[in-house]
């Protein structure tokens, strides 16, 4: 069995393109962000675990580029992805 673009369960609108989706290293990277998370998770008993998750979050989401778009986390990953749709689209119409 073999796979062609024919075959494919999404149906595709007429005259757009797929979005280019890639992935730009976070410049401060994950290893550092994790042991600050792990420090301040341990002198604040725990308190810290979400403001540390929300940090982890917004460094993932602003490495991913949609059509050379950055992206930016928001209140869930859901509104996030379509603020990236949204901003990759209004970037795309003004050019």
């Amino acid at each position: 069995m073999s796979l062609d673009a024919s075959d494919s369960a999404v149906p595709q609108i007429a005259g757009t393109a797929a979005p280019r989706i890639s992935w730009v290293p976070p410049a401060g990277g994950f290893a550092g962000l994790s042991m600050l998370n792990g420090l301040l998770r341990i002198l604040t008993l725990g308190v810290y675990h979400f403001w540390g998750k929300t940090e982890v979050r917004q460094r993932i989401w602003s490495a991913v580029r949609i059509d050379g778009s950055c992206c930016r986390a928001s209140a869930s990953t859901v509104r996030a992805a379509i603020v990236c749709r949204a901003h990759a689209g209004a970037a795309s119409a003004g050019a």
